[in-house]
């Protein structure tokens, strides 16, 4: 397992579910 390149991968997978509207959507009503 490469860390190194894991991680970045894991930290923008992380990102693009935060970016998904229906995820956005319920942080702004909860």
């Amino acid at each position: 397992m490469t860390i190194g390149l894991d991680l970045p991968k894991e930290i923008l997978d992380a990102q693009t579910e935060a970016r998904k509207p229906e995820n956005i959507k319920e942080e702004d009503v909860g």
